[in-house]
């Protein structure tokens, strides 16, 4: 049995409130940023070519141990995909990891909404904030279309 003890979202919000631009600590961070990127890729990588679209993939829904792995978590949204694909519900992902796609309503969908997602996800470990911060889904697609870097 895995005993996970922290979720991303709490060791990336540690990471970010501790982060100093010291020239190791910075390289050792962007090091785990890199490392955790490719961890939850990879973990979607294996997913996706078993046909698995996860549908919720946001910073909780990752948990970490204490060595730094990564493992996805909470698939209760997560569908099986075909060819071709299905139609599917748009209220999928927490709003502020929604792919334009389901915000503007379409029902038929793939694996590219878990990409979007995981952008989302890695925009906020080098922000240190969500990218878009919508509080409604005309509010997110505004955000979204509007953002200026």
């Amino acid at each position: 049995m895995i005993h996970l003890k922290l979720n991303f979202n709490t060791v990336l919000h540690k990471f970010l409130d501790k982060f100093v631009f010291l020239y190791h600590i910075y390289i050792y961070i962007f090091v785990s940023f890199q490392s955790y990127l490719y961890q939850i890729l990879d973990g979607i990588l294996y997913c996706h070519r078993r046909r698995i679209i996860h549908r919720d993939l946001k910073p909780q829904n990752l948990l970490i141990d204490q060595q730094g792995a990564i493992k996805i978590a909470d698939f209760g949204l997560a569908r099986a995909f075909g060819i071709p694909v299905r139609v599917y519900t748009h209220e999928v992902v927490t709003l502020w990891y929604r792919a334009p796609e389901v915000l503007l309503g379409s029902p038929r969908y793939s694996t590219p909404i878990d990409i979007w997602s995981i952008g989302c996800i890695f925009a906020e470990m080098a922000n240190k904030a969500p990218l878009f911060r919508g509080d409604s889904e005309i509010d997110q697609l505004y955000r979204i279309f509007r953002y200026d870097a």
